[in-house]
């Protein structure tokens, strides 16, 4: 299914820059020059689109993404494919058990677990 997403991915971005004549980054292997990208989500982007799989939740350079489009106050929308199923609040504690931290570790670039906790929460639309 990655492959497919990557490709849908592909797709979309060559429609939204031919309807609007503005660059799109893609971050489609986000675990490469993380730190970099988070800057530019920092600084050089105005909207964010989490295009929503079966695992993207579960991936920490994710995590780490919409941690810094939810800090940035970027205008977050969220495509959801027909693979993605919203994790419970059960699945999500703790969440150290559901972002595979096994061979990554988001506190490296200044992402703790309740950052995301609470980015996820706003991207699915659970704010308290």
């Amino acid at each position: 299914h990655e492959r497919e997403a990557a490709a849908q991915v592909r797709f979309l971005r060559l429609q939204v820059e031919a309807a609007t004549s503005k660059n799109i980054l893609i971050d489609w292997n986000g675990s490469e020059c993380l730190d970099q990208l988070m800057d530019a989500l920092k600084c050089k982007v105005g909207s964010f689109v989490a295009y929503l799989t079966c695992s993207t939740l579960t991936r920490p350079w994710c995590a780490c993404e919409i941690v810094t489009a939810v800090r940035a106050k970027l205008d977050i929308t969220t495509v959801v494919t027909p693979s993605f199923v919203a994790p419970s609040e059960q699945q999500l504690q703790p969440l150290q058990a559901f972002v595979d931290m096994s061979t990554w570790r988001m506190v490296e670039h200044g992402v703790r677990h309740e950052d995301v906790a609470k980015a996820y929460a706003r991207l699915l639309g659970k704010e308290t």
